[in-house]
């Protein structure tokens, strides 16, 4: 500023200084000067500048101005402070350096970014690289090579990036890098199809890295795939690269190597087992179902229903459906039988069973039963299974089957004797018998049998000859109300055993008759004419 005594500015005035480099100065009024320095190339720190202000009529003024050169303010910012890398491959972040005093990007600075990267990883020829995509923005990657060693778990590298240029404030940042394990993944092309005993089994599988979305081939002969099954002591098999695509592979091994048919239960390991563990292990678990000789199960006699107390009877046939005969364990001695029930609420198993090979036709196997064994009636499923010896020639297929026995309750009558017609006020009898169709028996009497009247307004009464087992039912002819022909019915019914049949509402016939009357008089005199007469 430059100003007369009395306050006024002093304007057109020569504003000169000893500034080495180029400079500028701009009048802005008033008596007020900008003086602009050129710092250009000039070295960083304190200058003593000397200004003299000059003009017509007025007295030179100098003074003594302290100028400092210092760094450009700048700031920078990262995308990631953390990178996990799979071994062999890379990751980058984003750098963004700002001149904070011009607000500006700083272009041009790749070289101005250095890690010691190097320092961690000295085998590889790539080990790490800035490219700037953007004014003032960089994209460092991080190289890593296939032998470069793991991080442990948790681990990291401290690698420090150093940020300088010259006559710019310098920076110093740390990235934490793990260097891991790719991540897998290891399944199968399709579900493992069942296999005859003398044939191949065939496994697809595929080795895959999710990392970089590719399958993992063995090109270096590092992938190494493992078959064993718990039930197996040892397995033999070869592995071979799948027409599928990289990372797929076939695994074949020989079906009889169990020596039994069935379900095979497997465990399929692979693992990468080159000097640095590049990949992470898999396992998959799954089953094969060996298949023996092909065989069928089939009733040649189906079992029917039955009365309580009777027996069933049926036969199954065991068949070799390759050869076209029936099997038969008087020829073998390795077929096992197996009854299962599924119906519960019965006591029935298989010891209640009868079963034999008949001799007249091997191969056919008999069941009997007593259906007295299940102390009810009803239907009742039961799961037939004939099961060959494990690991025995020609290993046979088990065969299962489902059978069904009806038991019914046993049929039953009433045989009665038609009632005599009865004057009302007197009791009619009724005489009948309960009898068993099948045995054409007469049925006891027992606590088990209720006997009633459908009619339950009748009055009657029971009574029983056990010795020729008749049961007389004597009716009040005044509980039916009047007289004539009334259609009554007898009902019987049996709980437990032997489960005879119920008999509802026999229908029989009682008729009521007005009862017998007789009309007399005492003697009398013959009157004479005129006279009266009394009739007593």
């Amino acid at each position: 500023v430059y100003k007369n005594v009395n306050g006024t500015g002093i304007l057109g005035a020569s504003v000169t200084c000893n500034w080495t480099n180029t400079y500028t100065v701009t009048e802005q009024g008033g008596g007020v000067y900008r003086i602009h320095l050129n710092t250009t190339g000039v070295q960083i720190g304190e200058y003593p500048i000397q200004v003299i202000a000059r003009a017509p009529f007025v007295l030179e003024r100098q003074m003594i101005i302290y100028v400092e050169v210092r760094e450009i303010y700048n700031t920078i910012s990262y995308s990631a402070n953390q990178l996990s890398i799979p071994v062999g491959e890379s990751a980058s972040f984003t750098l963004t350096w700002t001149d904070t005093d011009s607000n500006q990007p700083i272009s041009g600075a790749n070289t101005s970014i250095v890690c010691n990267w190097t320092a961690f990883h000295s085998t590889g020829e790539k080990n790490y690289s800035v490219i700037e995509t953007s004014p003032g923005e960089y994209r460092i990657t991080i190289f890593t090579e296939d032998d470069d060693s793991l991080t442990s778990e948790g681990e990291f590298y401290n690698v420090q990036f150093n940020v300088t240029r010259p006559n710019y404030q310098n920076h110093t940042f740390v990235i934490q890098v793990q260097i891991r394990k790719h991540n897998t993944l290891f399944i199968l092309d399709s579900p493992v199809e069942q296999t005859p005993y003398t044939g191949t089994v065939v496994v697809l599988v595929e080795f895959r890295d999710t990392d970089l979305s590719e399958g993992i081939t063995n090109t270096t002969g590092n992938v190494n795939i493992q078959v064993s099954s718990p039930t197996a002591t040892q397995l033999t098999w070869s592995v071979a690269a799948s027409s599928l695509g990289a990372g797929h592979y076939n695994i074949t091994f020989d079906a009889d190597q169990w020596g039994t048919i069935g379900w095979k239960d497997l465990i399929i390991t692979v693992r990468w087992v080159g000097p640095v563990d590049k990949y992470y292990n898999q396992t998959i678990q799954t089953s094969v179902r060996i298949l023996g000789t092909d065989t069928d199960l089939y009733l040649e006699q189906a079992p029917t229903a039955k009365y309580y107390l009777e027996e069933v009877t049926f036969t199954a046939v065991y068949w070799d459906a390759v050869n076209g005969t029936k099997i038969s364990n008087a020829t073998y001695g390795y077929v096992h039988v197996r009854v299962t029930p599924i119906t519960a609420g019965h006591p029935v198993t298989q010891q209640d069973f009868t079963i034999f090979e008949l001799t007249s036709d091997p191969g056919t196997y008999e069941f009997r039963l007593n259906t007295s064994a299940f102390g009810i009636t009803g239907s009742f499923q039961f799961q037939i299974d004939f099961m060959w010896a494990a690991g025995q020639a020609p290993l046979y297929e088990n065969k299962t089957m489902t059978v069904t026995i009806v038991v019914l309750e046993r049929p039953t009558y009433v045989d009665y004797s038609p009632v005599a017609s009865t004057p009302y006020g007197e009791t009619a009898t009724l005489t009948f018998s309960y009898i068993d169709t099948l045995s054409a028996e007469k049925i006891a009497n027992s606590s088990s049998l209720v006997v009633t009247l459908t009619e339950g307004y009748v009055v009657f009464s029971l009574t029983y000859d056990d010795a020729q087992r008749l049961f007389t039912m004597t009716i009040d002819t005044t509980s039916l109300g009047s007289t004539g022909t009334f259609t009554l019915h007898l009902v019987l019914n049996w709980t437990g055993e032997p489960h005879y049949a119920d008999v509802s509402g026999q229908a029989f016939t009682l008729t009521v008759v007005l009862r017998n009357t007789q009309l007399g008089h005492l003697s009398f005199a013959p009157p004479q004419w005129g006279n009266n007469v009394t009739i007593e």
